[in-house]
């Protein structure tokens, strides 16, 4: 599979409209386990639901495109923190690695072969002050970088820079950041 060989040195990163498949999410609910669909319709509101129906699907389709197998059959793990693995039965040969994160409308789906991935995506609002989470995101050296800078878009530039990378490091990690 042409896929599958080409994963060899590189990440694959997928980015999807959530919104845009929102019209398929009756569809794609049809490839989730009883468990799975028990888990989405446990959120309290329907956006939620239909959010984590078509990040799971598609997480299983693109999956099944790498290793052959049918995305209705696919088995996921977890690890020690939460992380989702394919089955070691499943994914013996192929070794596939994977993460994904959303915030509001956009899905964003990482694939790789041998090595540990993390990706993270947060919605930057413009409007939305950040300062009260430099303790919980920055070094001391970041925070004293931040408040050197005087323009308020280079600030939040740096902070969403800083943040996601770090999230996605520890995600690759298998910790997240619960």
């Amino acid at each position: 599979n042409n896929n599958y060989l080409a994963l060899l040195k590189q990440i694959h990163l997928y980015t999807i409209s959530l919104d845009q498949m929102r019209v398929y999410s009756k569809i794609l609910v049809q490839t989730l386990t009883p468990k799975e669909i028990k888990y989405a319709n446990s959120y309290a509101f329907n956006h939620l639901t239909e959010n984590y129906i078509i990040s799971r699907s598609l997480l299983r389709h693109i999956l099944s495109h790498y290793i052959g197998i049918p995305a209705n059959a696919l088995e996921f793990q977890l690890g020690p923190y939460g992380k989702p693995y394919i089955t070691s039965s499943q994914n013996k040969m192929h070794n596939l690695k994977f993460n994904l994160s959303h915030a509001k409308d956009m899905l964003c789906i990482a694939v790789t072969k041998n090595t540990e991935v993390g990706i993270d995506v947060e919605f930057r609002d413009n409007k939305r002050s950040i300062q009260s989470l430099y303790s919980m995101v920055l070094t001391k050296q970041e925070q004293e970088y931040i408040n050197s800078l005087n323009s308020v878009s280079v600030k939040l530039d740096f902070f969403y820079s800083v943040w996601t990378l770090k999230e996605a490091i520890v995600k690759a990690l298998g910790y997240g950041l619960s």
